[in-house]
């Protein structure tokens, strides 16, 4: 975080994604991220989202849904309940 805040970077992170139960649970576990570290940049997102926007191309994809970019050191965390959620599991290829 120290690094981040003196390169005056405005980026991601970490990006928590997943779909129906899965996304709540992203959701919830933001907040309560946020509350321990208010200086951290978090962002929530559908897994669908991540994939219906932008073909192949990860930076329109990240444009258009994230209201910052991500860098080398953001994190993701994509979370399903089943480790088979289609769209969680196509969404992890597609940002690796």
């Amino acid at each position: 975080m120290k690094s981040r805040k003196d390169a005056n970077e405005d980026c991601t992170d970490l990006l928590i994604g997943g779909v129906e139960a899965s996304l709540w649970i992203a959701e919830q576990f933001a907040t309560d991220i946020r509350m321990v570290f208010p200086g951290l940049n978090i962002t929530t997102v559908s897994s669908n989202k991540l994939l219906s926007v932008g073909g192949d191309s990860t930076d329109k994809i990240l444009d258009a849904v994230l209201p910052r970019k991500i860098s080398k050191n953001t994190c993701v965390l994509l979370i399903s309940q089943s480790g088979q959620t289609f769209p969680t599991l196509h969404a992890t290829r597609k940002l690796r």
